[in-house]
């Protein structure tokens, strides 16, 4: 419902056929919100959420101050991702993600 403000939407997307591993809604888009449907693709595809379950694979993301904390870096390196920074100012390095969640903004 309109009413009740804005929500944050956080999707994990596997680049190359662009299918959604993950995703998560909430009303606070803080760093734990923006992991969790990283977890969720690390349990999906891996089958185990244990440390570096995920070895080798680069975890794109913006710039975000929720993907810049420590607690979000130290998950993700704990899983064994490594980091793959979309570049400032041009949104077409994070396009996959963006056009996934496209929509017209019309309420339903």
């Amino acid at each position: 419902m309109v009413d009740d403000g804005w929500l944050w939407l956080f999707t994990t997307i596997e680049h190359w056929n662009a299918e959604c591993l993950g995703h998560h809604v909430c009303k606070h888009g803080n760093r734990f919100a923006a992991y969790e449907p990283v977890a969720q693709a690390i349990t999906r595809v891996f089958g185990s959420s244990t440390a570096d379950a995920a070895r080798g694979v680069e975890l794109r993301h913006d710039h975000g101050s929720q993907y810049l904390t420590d607690w979000f870096q130290g998950q993700s390196c704990f899983h064994g991702f490594t980091p793959s920074f979309a570049f400032v100012g041009e949104p077409e390095t994070n396009s996959v993600v963006e056009r996934f969640s496209e929509f017209d903004g019309r309420a339903t």
